[in-house]
């Protein structure tokens, strides 16, 4: 997700931002900063090339250059052909990056091609991390995602925290949700709890999909409690 998405929908409410599946961070109060300055992208050249070449033979295919990553883009291609480049695509880079530190993901309408480093669930656990030894630790996680890419914030979420899969794709997630539907509600209900002593951490959020939030409040008697909503929707 781009900084300047984020700026303009949560800049303003003192949340701590994460953008690009976790390359980038800012504090409340803070500049944009790298997550890791030792991120390596000298893969980037051969990949780009790969994905030009498959590009020129992809009518409406398009490359987008990020800091950490490349990603090609057929939403705009007639989808049987654009759906067969793509895996192709996938194939070649496969066989093609070898012991380079990247990896490829196939997700929808887009094959991107990340550097190792840069994965939701560094961030979540570094966030985490962090928390506990400088200040008081997040009594309540829930993590949220919809794509193959956040596996790796379900994987790496601290023991306890509520973990939801937006679909009905395997996962490490502990929780599902059929729809995003779903979701909207579960975060009103979260939305329309007291504001006192929340902490909340928006991780690439659009339409809030692959969103993160950290809660420490509870609900008053008679208000529906969120956790407990996202509970009972497994039954």
């Amino acid at each position: 997700m781009k900084t300047d998405f984020l700026d303009r929908l949560f800049g303003t409410y003192g949340f701590t931002l994460i953008a690009e599946n976790g390359y980038l961070v800012r504090p409340p109060g803070d500049d944009w900063q790298t997550f890791s300055p030792r991120i390596s992208t000298d893969w980037m050249d051969k990949v780009r090339r790969i994905m030009e070449m498959f590009a020129r033979c992809t009518p409406g295919a398009r490359i987008d250059t990020k800091a950490f990553s490349l990603v090609w883009h057929y939403v705009d291609c007639e989808e049987e052909h654009g759906e067969f480049k793509a895996k192709e695509l996938s194939q070649v880079l496969a066989s093609s990056l070898g012991n380079l530190p990247c990896h490829a993901h196939h997700g929808d309408k887009f094959v991107e091609v990340a550097s190792l480093d840069v994965r939701k669930g560094m961030a979540v656990r570094t966030l985490c991390l962090v928390q506990q030894r400088t200040h008081v630790a997040f009594s309540e996680i829930v993590c949220i995602g919809d794509d193959d890419v956040d596996e790796s914030m379900f994987f790496y979420a601290p023991t306890g925290a509520y973990t939801v899969k937006v679909g009905s794709e395997s996962t490490h997630a502990c929780h599902h949700f059929i729809d995003f539907s779903q979701v909207c509600r579960f975060m009103r209900l979260i939305a329309d709890q007291p504001t006192k002593s929340v902490a909340m951490t928006f991780t690439d959020t659009l339409a809030f999909k692959s969103i993160e939030v950290v809660s420490n409040v509870e609900s008053p008697e008679g208000e529906a409690d969120p956790l407990a909503w996202l509970q009972e929707q497994e039954q």
